[in-house]
């Protein structure tokens, strides 16, 4: 057996994924994100079981405590979208996308109920967004940031997915699909950052939660003043093949 076989094989061994599926690089092209995160999503929403699709099987485990789900409350999907700025179609109208990237959870029955994941991977022009921030220093290009974390206004999704920790399923997915196709680590934008935290001191306080609670509770450590998560496969992945 030669090196690069066993270098395979342990690799799939141990993460479950070929070396041929890691596609990102610092120069990786938007089509391919985009293919990547539309086959990732049709994935999570195939019904495969009669428990319904892995998504709503995941978001199960996601639930507040003392909460239940109601019929009609499950019937979770979710939807890429990779157009910054207002949406202007269903089911993104609700919806201002900060990111160049995006997932929306949404109920397939309940018009513009939903929440909202929005990252960036970064480039030489994304990145001058970041330009005055003293954190910048810290990333690079190909680097990939959770900027965005959202409901429709505030409102609605307090109603269907009121009972979940939407927050935290939504920057896991994210973590996953990363890590299945290569990054070795997820960034999260803190709270200080986000302009609309200055609103109001109760403002702030959600902010907080929503964003540096969340990056706490699923593994990010605070490093250099970014949320950081190490992802095993894409650490495994630079060890093996790019040592």
């Amino acid at each position: 057996m030669s090196g690069e076989t066993f270098k395979t094989d342990l690799f799939m061994g141990l993460t479950g994924i070929h070396p041929k599926d890691f596609i990102i690089s610092p120069h990786l092209k938007r089509t391919d994100v985009v293919h990547s995160l539309t086959t990732y999503t049709t994935l999570l929403n195939d019904p495969l079981s009669a428990e319904g699709s892995p998504v709503q099987q995941i978001a199960s485990h996601y639930l507040r405590p003392h909460s239940s789900v109601i019929e009609g409350q499950n019937k979770l999907k979710l939807i890429p979208n990779h157009i910054p700025g207002k949406g202007n179609i269903d089911p993104f109208k609700p919806f201002y996308f900060d990111g160049g990237y995006n997932l929306l959870l949404l109920n397939q029955d309940v018009p513009g109920d939903g929440a909202v994941v929005g990252f960036d991977i970064l480039d030489k022009y994304n990145m001058q967004r970041y330009r005055n921030y003293p954190m910048l220093r810290e990333l690079k290009e190909g680097d990939l940031m959770i900027i965005q974390l959202q409901g429709p206004n505030g409102r609605q999704d307090r109603q269907v997915l009121q009972p979940y920790m939407w927050e935290k399923l939504l920057v896991q997915t994210v973590c996953d699909w990363a890590e299945s196709v290569g990054f070795s680590a997820v960034f999260l934008l803190p709270s200080q950052y986000h302009n609309y935290q200055f609103r109001s001191p109760d403002t702030a306080i959600r902010c907080s939660k929503r964003y540096d609670l969340t990056a706490d509770q699923t593994g990010f450590h605070k490093q250099n003043g970014l949320w950081k998560k190490e992802l095993f496969a894409g650490r495994m992945y630079k060890d093996l093949f790019h040592t």
